[in-house]
């Protein structure tokens, strides 16, 4: 039952923390997201052109 409590405090806390970080800065967060986007896209890119170079 103690165990449960403290998960729950956690979770709000990290809500909280969270709910903090991107009210202070969303700008920041959008690019993040961006930055993340564009690297997947990098590895996509480059896995898909490893594969054509092998199938050569």
């Amino acid at each position: 039952m103690c165990k449960s409590g403290v998960d729950k405090q956690d979770i709000w806390t990290r809500r909280k923390r969270s709910a903090r970080l991107v009210r202070s800065r969303p700008i920041l967060n959008s690019l993040d997201v961006k930055r993340l986007n564009l690297v997947k896209l990098s590895k996509l890119h480059q896995s898909y052109h490893s594969q054509r170079g092998d199938r050569r």
